[in-house]
């Protein structure tokens, strides 16, 4: 049972390591347009859709969820929602490598352990302290990936500095000797802008630029540590998932005492744990909406695409959550805890290996490298991960 539990989380993560390739090339829908959709579709309607097709009289075991168990699970699912909106911002601060691997790792760590606190089950000693050497292996990998991301941008911020720092060819004077207006920009010194003293004139730029340098660095330092503030934030919403899971069991406890077989019933926990989502990203993306007057989007020449694309990424974001659900029923009472670590670690090389496909890393041997062995790592605590299941 508990191998084919892994077989399932294995489609799970593909599912899960495919959907960012979903959320590219979404034109001509602005991102706001998009995730309004995205919304109302993946986040809302999905979990519905899985349940009414596989669970007769679902919405019966919804409503029969005391608002005392109900309210705990649509909170989390909140929380994960404005933390997707914090993770995308991180990114713009502090860079997608940086945001990816504190996002992850949080995640992992809480995402893991906090549902061993809310089942109230706790795996023998030994299988805890290899699941935590698992978890810190993972760690490991984690930050190489980083690592790797760090060196790809490095260099790609070099590449920009050379071609930026590249001399302006001096124009070419005419057959007087004239050069003429607009072919080129030239400073006289020695008369300074405005007739004055070019010695202190030139001190007075020295120092504004000196200033100006300051109030720069000073700026960068603190949206560094605003955005790596918002990616601790987002990897602890991001964990909220699995959690807010967790605190909605349930009406997935009656629907088993139904006759509902446990796969098919685990489901339930998503209606409950996304509508908070929901409410979240979709009240965001209206207030896009309307601030960017962005609402004609939706009637654009060749938005059919779009329409399809937010069709697409919807199945494919949530099978990814809807067949984790399934599997974790299947690997036990620990199924939430090994199968979170598995689930996102092995996404994660999923999303990678697209990457190498869709040749992110063509022109960066090094960088590429060094991720090939961050996913190597990766693989070895997922196999640690999978001996703790066992020993649980």
């Amino acid at each position: 049972m508990i191998v084919s539990g892994f077989l399932v989380l294995l489609v799970a993560t593909l599912f899960q390591g495919s959907f960012g390739i979903c959320f590219k090339k979404y034109q001509p829908f602005s991102w706001e347009a998009f995730w309004a959709l995205f919304s109302i579709i993946g986040v809302l309607l999905m979990p519905h859709i899985w349940c009414a097709i596989l669970i007769p009289n679902y919405f019966h075991y919804l409503t029969s969820t005391p608002w005392s168990v109900l309210w705990p699970g649509i909170l989390a699912g909140f929380f994960w929602g404005i933390s997707s909106i914090w993770y995308s911002r991180a990114i713009d601060y502090i860079g997608v490598s940086l945001v990816t691997g504190i996002n992850l790792g949080l995640s992992n760590l809480l995402g893991s352990l906090v549902p061993m606190f809310i089942l109230n089950k706790y795996p023998s000693a030994s299988a805890l302290i290899t699941l935590l050497v698992g978890q810190a292996i993972l760690m490991v990998g984690v930050v190489v990936l980083s690592k790797a991301g760090f060196i790809k941008d490095g260099q790609s911020k070099k590449e920009q500095a050379g071609v930026a720092a590249k001399p302006t060819q001096a124009p070419k004077p005419d057959a007087l000797g004239n050069v003429a207006a607009g072919e080129g920009v030239m400073l006289d010194v020695a008369a300074g802008p405005d007739g004055g003293d070019p010695v202190s004139q030139m001190a007075q730029m020295d120092a504004q630029d000196v200033a100006a340098k300051e109030a720069k660095k000073t700026k960068t330092k603190s949206l560094f540590f605003v955005g790596f503030i918002m990616a601790l934030a987002s990897g602890a919403g991001s964990a909220a998932i699995n959690i807010g899971g967790q605190f909605s069991i349930y009406p997935v406890n009656l629907a088993t005492e139904a006759g509902v077989t446990p796969m098919f019933a685990n489901l339930l926990q998503w209606p409950i744990v996304f509508f908070g989502g929901f409410i979240a990203n979709f009240g965001y993306a209206v207030y896009k909406l309307v601030k960017n007057r962005t609402f004609s989007d939706y009637t654009k020449p060749g938005c059919g695409k779009a329409y399809a694309k937010v069709l697409l990424t919807s199945f494919v974001w949530f099978a990814a959550l809807g067949v984790y659900a399934m599997a974790t029923s299947m690997l036990g009472d620990f199924g939430p805890v090994v199968g979170w670590v598995a689930f996102n670690g092995l996404a994660l090389i999923i999303a990678n290996l697209w990457g190498f496909a869709d040749k992110e890393w063509k022109g960066y041997p090094k960088a590429r490298n060094v991720a090939i062995i961050g996913n190597i790592i990766i693989i070895a605590a997922l196999v640690v991960v999978g001996v703790s299941n066992g020993m649980a």
